[in-house]
């Protein structure tokens, strides 16, 4: 989840870069602009707790830190205009990334017709007749689906697989489209029983499924795009408060001890 944050960020920040030059450098302004209000801040906080505060290199620094953070945050809040757009390149070069990884496809495979194979009837026989359709594992490579219930349920694995394959590639986005796990949404199950209905007896196809899966992803994404950079921003606004009060707290912690120092040294005088 962290590291898909980041990864979304710096995703975000590519993006800017490669939209003009008016829009950076409108960002690097203000943020040089509130980066040097920062070190201001800062030093006025410490001065603020101890006005004999002496201030050295390393205060200094911690000053720099705050501004340059600031800095930072402030081309990444710019940037967040582009949520939509990453977002939507993401999800499209996870379609490319899925349908190119074999082993994602080769075990949905078995998932499904052993899901499939699983399926009993009221008198406890077979759904489907498997005489001729030996296991992946022995070379097979169809699944029946002649019942209602088999394209269902071949439905149901492949799409969930597709779907939980996009959660573990993109954790922060995924997090944000579902709040909740469940099954293949509904619009993408109406697809794939009116494929089933087209092509009685076929074999619903890994393509088929990823493809259904990334058109019901843009669709959310579309609608949820505003709630993606509202939380988005929220979330770097937290980053912000909580590193600027890192930095924050060694300089108050500095002032702090200077004053106990100068204590000390009035005692034993």
């Amino acid at each position: 989840m962290v590291s898909g944050f980041f990864g979304f960020l710096f995703a975000l920040v590519q993006e800017l870069w490669t939209s003009g030059w008016q829009p950076i450098v409108l960002a690097l302004a203000i943020g040089l602009l509130l980066g040097g209000l920062s070190w201001w801040l800062a030093h006025f906080v410490a001065l603020g707790f101890n006005r004999q505060f002496s201030f050295h290199v390393q205060h200094h620094v911690f000053c720099a830190i705050a501004a340059a953070i600031t800095l930072v945050f402030t081309v990444l809040f710019f940037a967040m205009q582009y949520t939509a757009d990453v977002a939507r390149h993401e999800v499209e070069q996870w379609e490319s990334n899925i349908l190119a990884d074999r082993d994602w496809s080769s075990d949905t495979f078995v998932d499904a017709y052993e899901a499939v194979y699983a399926l009993r009837d009221s008198d406890g026989e077979q759904v489907e007749d498997f005489s001729q359709h030996p296991h992946p594992n022995r070379g097979g490579d169809l699944i029946p689906t002649n019942a209602e219930v088999t394209n269902e349920t071949v439905a149901d694995v492949y799409v969930d697989s597709a779907i939980d394959h996009f959660r573990d590639q993109h954790p922060f986005l995924s997090k944000i489209l579902w709040a909740n796990e469940g099954v293949a949404p509904e619009a993408i199950q109406q697809d794939m029983t009116q494929f089933f209905n087209a092509n009685p007896g076929g074999t619903y196809s890994a393509g088929d499924a990823v493809e259904l899966a990334g058109r019901e992803i843009r669709q959310i994404l579309a609608e949820q795009a505003p709630r993606v950079v509202l939380i988005s921003r929220i979330l770097l606004v937290l980053a912000f408060l909580i590193v600027q009060g890192l930095v924050f707290g060694l300089l108050i912690r500095a002032a702090l001890a200077d004053i106990r120092e100068r204590g000390v040294v009035r005692a034993a005088g």
